[in-house]
């Protein structure tokens, strides 16, 4: 049987193994979210958490969290077990109107020809219905197959360009495609060499570890999962700005146990890009030929270029206040969880299937990492109510409605012969300002759920739309073959102000990607006596790619303003841990995108965390 083949069925039994640690009583996924929703703790503010505000309580609540499922595109999948693919969300053509790259990783189907199991470009075209048609021939993209994507400019000449690894493979399965500006892409051969290319390629993320401008990447092996088999190197790549990439020896990163996902983010402020991962998927035999998950801790790489010049990392968990947390780790993502002006972030995995304090082991639960402002990090999930919910594959921070309040989102699904309690049909936490935080009806993505999750505003509204890998029916033999990327359009039409912001760099890498935006903006709320009263706030977001599960978000960050939002003040961090100031004019202050060049001479250098701590 094929490596990977044995890998994702090895997978199955894992978490089979796992079922027997948290048994529902009802496999259906909706009865046990309304038994977490019925068991979950009375809000409490959070006086003492310095920048924590309220958000506008007004909005209702809509079906499906206010997503509507407006599209779909089928794709193909193994008979056997589905797939675990990411997507890609870009304007790859510079009309202005979001594109997604999608991954399709078949190769196992009999008979199945080269044109039912490519990967996918989708043209956008604008319009609430997320309308688009498919161009992956004209656009030299036909053909190959992926499971993993991240987009970004590699030559920085303003497009964004790909890079894929296909999981599948054993050996070689990295690729890089080059954009002309038009959406047409060519492959750079050997861009990526078969030494470079770990085995079993699985995420992909980019960003600077050297600060010379030019994106480097991160791939994930994920490895040929079989119970005993030796953990394979991943590969950290340096790129010379042409799209070819040099495998760097001896970074430090290379082991990570069975890694799933990884990021860059300068986790530390001291101006270089570290990195975060997310592992899983590590199996051993036991007695009588049983095999066992061995639960794995998450890793944070810290970089050492910024003290020293040498790209070296070492694992510091520690350091940054984490510790050692074991467990089977899907995804990452990067928020401002109480509006402080400091980039948090959340970390997904296997979950429970009974949703209670006691159906719900501590190494299965969710984290949600709030950044203490010195350099450490301290898990509040609990708190935030969040910790105990379903599988997660894919995940990201949103604003649901521009309310000035980061919510979260995930989804996932394990393959098939697991209980469908397993299944994550979208889960959508609301930020209130509060603790716990509010669990709404979740997305409309089907029992078949997600793996990868891509957002950005594909009808250009002003609202972040999400989309979503799905895999395919629980049961098979019946459409088995088939998976579908659905499409969710978000008509939560609350009447709040939004600011879009593009950075383009010039001596930072061109899409800023590692960069942080800080913003300070004006917004109304409701006092204790529902008076209304203005208040300035401020919020964070980054421009990250490979994040998620196996996937790429849009570039472009929308901040939401809540009622009447103007936003007056903007502070982008760069990669490199320069600042740059931008006060924003009065018709600039709302529904309105913002392109901040990177000005090399004036901005300056300084910890990112002074921004809220004495601000």
């Amino acid at each position: 049987m094929h490596g990977a083949s044995r890998s994702v069925l090895q997978c199955l039994v894992l978490f089979l193994s796992l079922a027997t640690l948290a048994v529902s009583d009802s496999c259906n996924t909706t009865e046990n979210l309304a038994l977490l929703q019925s068991t979950r703790p009375h809000p409490v503010a959070l006086e003492g958490v310095p920048g924590y505000h309220r958000r506008n309580d007004s909005y209702p609540v809509l079906p499906n969290a206010g997503f509507e499922r407006v599209q779909e595109m089928a794709l193909l999948q193994s008979p056997t077990f589905g797939s675990v693919e990411g997507v890609a969300a870009a304007d790859f053509d510079g009309d202005g109107i979001l594109d997604h790259f999608l991954c399709s990783m078949n190769d196992m189907n009999p008979g199945v020809s080269q044109a039912e199991s490519t990967q996918r470009l989708l043209r956008g075209l604008g319009g609430p219905d997320g309308a688009f048609e498919e161009v992956t021939e004209a656009a030299g993209l036909f053909g190959p197959r992926c499971s993993a994507v991240a987009a970004g400019d590699l030559d920085n000449d303003g497009d964004a360009d790909l890079v894929t690894a296909n999981v599948l493979e054993p050996s070689g399965g990295c690729k890089v495609w080059l954009n002309d500006g038009t959406g047409v892409f060519t492959e750079v051969l050997d861009a990526i060499d078969t030494a470079s290319c770990p085995g079993f390629p699985g995420s992909v993320a980019l960003g600077d570890v050297n600060n010379d401008g030019r994106l480097d990447a991160y791939i994930g092996a994920f490895n040929d999962v079989v119970a005993d088999t030796q953990n394979l190197p991943s590969s950290l790549l340096i790129g010379d700005g042409t799209g070819n990439f040099d495998l760097a020896v001896d970074s430090g990163a290379e082991f990570p146990e069975w890694p799933c996902v990884a990021s860059f983010m300068d986790l530390d402020d001291d101006g270089d890009s570290d990195i975060i991962v997310a592992t899983c998927n590590r199996l051993v035999n036991g007695p009588g030929g049983v095999v066992t998950p061995i639960f794995t801790p998450i890793y944070i790489f810290r970089n050492s270029f910024a003290q020293d010049g040498n790209v070296k990392f070492e694992n510091d968990v520690d350091g940054f206040g984490i510790g050692v947390r074991t467990g089977l780790w899907m995804n990452v993502a990067f928020g401002d969880l109480n509006g402080d002006g400091l980039l948090d972030i959340f970390m997904g995995q296997a979950g429970c299937a009974t949703l209670t304090e006691a159906g719900c082991p501590a190494g299965l639960r969710h984290a949600l990492f709030r950044n203490n402002g010195n350099g450490t990090y301290t898990d509040v999930a609990n708190e935030a109510g969040v910790a105990i919910h379903p599988f997660n594959w894919g995940a990201a921070f949103i604003d649901l409605e521009n309310s000035g309040t980061q919510d979260l989102i995930t989804v996932g699904k394990l393959p098939i012969l697991v209980a469908p309690a397993s299944v994550n049909p979208g889960t959508v936490y609301r930020n209130d300002g509060s603790f716990p935080w509010t669990l709404l009806d979740p997305l409309d993505v089907g029992v078949d759920s997600g793996t990868g999750l891509s957002v950005g505003d594909f009808d250009n509204d002003g609202l972040e739309d999400v989309v979503v890998q799905n895999f395919g029916p629980t049961v098979p033999p019946a459409n088995a073959t088939q998976s579908v990327a659905v499409f969710l359009h978000n008509r939560n039409k609350a009447k709040n102000g939004w600011l879009k912001v593009v950075l383009e760099g010039r001596c930072s890498n061109r899409d800023g990607i590692g960069a942080k935006v800080k913003l300070t903006y004006t917004t109304y709320l409701r006092s204790t006596g529902r008076r209304w009263r203005k208040v300035v706030r401020t919020q964070v977001k980054a421009v990250v790619s490979g994040s998620s599960f196996f996937s790429s978000h849009d570039k472009v960050i929308t901040f939401g303003l809540g009622l009447r939002g103007k936003a007056k003040v903007l502070e982008v961090q760069w990669p490199n841990g320069a600042m740059q100031r931008v006060r924003l004019p009065k018709r600039k202050q709302s529904r309105k995108l913002v392109k901040v060049n990177e000005n090399c001479k004036r901005a300056r250098h300084g910890k990112a965390y002074r921004w809220a701590v004495g601000s």
